[in-house]
């Protein structure tokens, strides 16, 4: 969780200076049809533009995409979270019930200061978790029956 919130943040904050560079800088001498990527390349190979406002397009298309992806991610995340789904549960396709308020399950993982750890990511050391948050000893999967064909 606290990986894909930086992840997010940092995505946004590179396109919003992507964006700010390229609309404060050039925007004023560009077309509407510069925004995208073929024509802005079409452009540099006649002459009438430079390669790196090409590149700046590229680079905007690709970070609007991760930022898209990146959001995504952490939705699902968010959903699992307030859901209290885990990875382990959604793989096996079994359900396990936790009755703790999502605020325990948080510092069970990352430890008392957990709202820290979102402002300075530090695994370890400083804030030890309540539970194992690597190794979860105590769930096993349900045996999955085999079914076999008789000819």
């Amino acid at each position: 969780m606290v990986l894909s919130t930086w992840t997010l943040v940092s995505q946004f904050y590179s396109l919003c200076l992507v964006l700010g560079f390229y609309f404060g800088k050039i925007w004023s001498h560009v077309t509407i049809f510069d925004a995208l990527p073929l024509f802005s390349f079409l452009r540099y190979v006649t002459g009438y533009e430079y390669g790196w406002t090409g590149i700046l397009v590229i680079f905007a298309w690709l970070l609007s995409i991760f930022a898209c992806v990146g959001m995504l991610q952490f939705v699902s995340a968010l959903h699992q979270l307030f859901c209290g789904e885990i990875a382990f549960e959604i793989e096996n396709r079994i359900h396990l019930k936790d009755e703790r308020p999502v605020s325990n399950k948080i510092r069970s993982v990352f430890g008392d200061f957990w709202y820290l750890n979102f402002i300075f990511p530090i695994s370890g050391g400083c804030f030890n978790p309540d539970d194992d948050p690597y190794h979860w000893n105590q769930l096993t999967p349900p045996k999955r029956q085999v079914h076999m064909r008789v000819l």
